[in-house]
């Protein structure tokens, strides 16, 4: 039987489903999961979460996820 693997980027969106209904421990664990992430994972994780969730949520996770990104540059 082959073992199924999981990426971080599936990881990562499974975590952030379990915990969004507390904000504080949603961005937490974001920040946690972003140095896992290569940057096309983090173009894929923003566009997700940019559908997924709230207005006010994704605007905060993604400005999170782009200050990450200008530091691996």
């Amino acid at each position: 039987m082959k073992k199924r693997s999981v990426t971080w980027l599936q990881y990562t969106k499974v975590i952030l489903e379990k915990v969004s209904f507390d904000f504080q421990i949603f961005i937490k664990e974001l920040k946690k999961s972003l140095i896992r992430l290569t940057i096309l994972e983090l173009v894929a994780l923003e566009t997700w979460i940019s559908e997924r969730f709230q207005a006010a949520i994704a605007n905060r996770a993604m400005r999170i996820v782009r200050e990450y990104r200008v530091t691996l540059y």
